[in-house]
């Protein structure tokens, strides 16, 4: 995040790489092939799952907890937002 510079800032874009690979690999998770094997189907269902949550779900996260540390350089108000941002997420 810290080397991106584009016009939509610095986490933007990770941000929305994030979740146009999300919403693919979760249609990729219920949409699997009905023509393939079972073996086939479980591991089109395991590369899927994997690439939704350790791939652009993680990507899209460190993105938008990075959002904190660039609205504001101030160590309190940092803590504030992100206090409220994991209360409200539960």
């Amino acid at each position: 995040i810290d080397k991106t510079h584009s016009k939509l800032g610095k986490a933007r874009p990770w941000m929305l790489y994030g979740y146009i690979g999300c919403a693919i690999t979760l249609v990729g998770i219920f949409a699997i092939p009905m023509g393939m094997s079972e073996f086939a189907k479980y591991a089109w269902f395991f590369i899927c799952y994997s690439l939704l949550n350790a791939v652009f779900y993680t990507a899209n996260n460190i993105a938008y907890s990075a959002l904190t540390s660039l609205v504001t350089k101030n160590s309190t108000e940092r803590v504030e937002m992100g206090s409220y941002r994991f209360m409200f997420a539960f």
